[in-house]
């Protein structure tokens, strides 16, 4: 893995992974236009888990009053007597979002299968496929914040995760959109789907970590493309967030929408030019 090629994958991480419109979708369409090493195989293993701590960094960045109130809430003991019943909003949402978590989490199971998917015009259809669900999550955010979170909510909030492995469908996007299909306020919304999206990032961190100690191919050489990509994905993966919640300030996530489907033309014009 070049230091170029690593810096072009971390940039592009961080302003796609954290955006709702697939980092994995990207890193397929660069591979096949430009001949990029691969991120799936060998050093490219190392740098992809550079990559995803870097995303929890930006995350951690971007939310940093969230993760401390989070990280208390976990730290914190139950109540006892009469207010056990009624534990806190936010408390609740926590609580929610660490049963969300296990469900999302055994997307990592066919993770690497659905690294193997590089047909362009399958990754297209994806595209298409999540610009449609933001479309529809693109309507004005509904009412429910953390009082009113229910166990359906976080629970779809996770399921979302089990597809949001294919490539052209965004992990965050797809929970986000989950979020505001279930009628939580998009303010909520989003803190909530950031706090998922760290855990799960964390996770999936370690996963690859071992995944590129297992079966990936490591040398000196690799340390400064690692590096590179991990402050690269984090600046930018910072910056995009930012961006993301100027937007959903506005209501205009179906800007997004718009995008995927330019994405998914690009693929297909790509895919043209392979057959």
């Amino acid at each position: 893995m070049k230091i170029w090629e690593a810096l072009i994958y971390g940039l592009v991480a961080g302003l796609t992974g954290l955006l709702p419109v697939s980092f994995s979708g990207h890193a397929a369409v660069l591979q096949d236009a430009f001949a990029l090493s691969p991120l799936t195989q060998g050093g490219g293993l190392y740098v992809r888990a550079a990559i995803t701590l870097g995303l929890s960094a930006a995350l951690v960045l971007a939310f940093p009053g969230e993760l401390q109130l989070t990280c208390g809430e976990l730290a914190r003991r139950p109540q006892r007597g009469k207010r056990a019943r009624q534990p806190s909003p936010r408390r609740r949402a926590v609580l929610m979002g660490l049963l969300a978590l296990p469900i999302g989490l055994l997307s990592l199971i066919w993770c690497a299968a659905a690294e193997r998917i590089t047909r362009l015009s399958l990754i297209a259809a994806f595209f298409c496929l999540n610009g449609l669900i933001l479309f529809a999550a693109g309507r004005p955010g509904g009412q429910k914040d953390a009082r009113a979170l229910m166990l359906p909510d976080a629970l779809l909030a996770g399921v979302t995760r089990l597809a949001a492995v294919l490539p052209g469908l965004s992990p965050l996007g797809l929970t986000l959109a989950a979020c505001r299909l279930r009628d939580l306020r998009t303010d909520f919304a989003l803190r909530f789907t950031a706090m998922l999206t760290l855990g799960f990032s964390l996770c999936e961190f370690v996963y690859r970590l071992l995944r590129a100690v297992i079966v990936g191919t490591f040398s000196a050489s690799l340390w400064l493309p690692m590096l590179v990509a991990l402050v690269a994905s984090t600046v930018a993966g910072y910056f995009a967030l930012q961006y993301l919640k100027y937007l959903l300030h506005r209501e205009k996530l179906r800007v997004f929408s718009y995008y995927c489907w330019d994405a998914a033309v690009i693929a297909l014009i790509l895919a043209l030019i392979n057959a």
